[in-house]
């Protein structure tokens, strides 16, 4: 029983690691994201001459950095959470919280969210789709493909979190 443990917690670690790569190395997209934006304003401020790529771009950089920061917000419980609540209940109580809150409320919306996700993620690459709003027309199933991605990383974050849950609730004390 204690090795079946030590596997699934090895495993949450893994978890664990994996999204915090993926949130730190985003995170470096801010830097070209303010480049972006500060060459936009000065070209629409200082010259009244706007362009529509840098309003494209920093919008499919800021959603790279928004999906790969989900899975690693929810491991550091950053997430809205009712705190009058929360904090005052203990370690059980919490976990008994999470648990109904994962399977009530946390897997059928990301079961069916995945489910459409990936159907507009293959049809946006079978047919090419591009963006028609610009004038530069990028591919989308590049931007529908990393946000499948990031819903796939919050959902292994959320099982995650689940399991360390039960252990919480079954071993008694703070979570794993």
């Amino acid at each position: 029983m204690i090795n079946i443990l030590k596997s699934i917690l090895k495993g949450i670690s893994f978890i664990d690691r994996v999204n915090e790569y993926f949130a730190k190395t985003a995170a470096w997209l801010f830097f070209p994201v303010i480049l972006i934006m500060s060459y936009e304003v000065l070209r629409r401020k200082g010259f009244n001459n706007s362009t529509i790529w840098s309003h494209e771009m920093s919008y499919f950089l800021c959603s790279l950095m928004l999906m790969f920061g989900m899975a690693y917000v929810l491991k550091i419980k950053g997430h809205i959470s009712i705190d009058i609540l929360y904090g005052r209940i203990n370690s059980k109580g919490k976990a008994i919280l999470d648990i109904f809150s994962f399977i009530v409320f946390f897997v059928p919306l990301w079961f069916f969210g995945l489910k459409l996700m990936s159907y507009y993620l293959i049809k946006s690459y079978v047919f090419q789709e591009r963006d028609y709003w610009g004038c530069w027309f990028p591919l989308l199933w590049p931007l529908k493909a990393w946000t499948f991605l990031g819903a796939i990383l919050l959902v292994l974050q959320g099982f995650a979190e689940f399991i360390r849950d039960i252990i919480c609730l079954i071993k008694g004390g703070e979570r794993p």
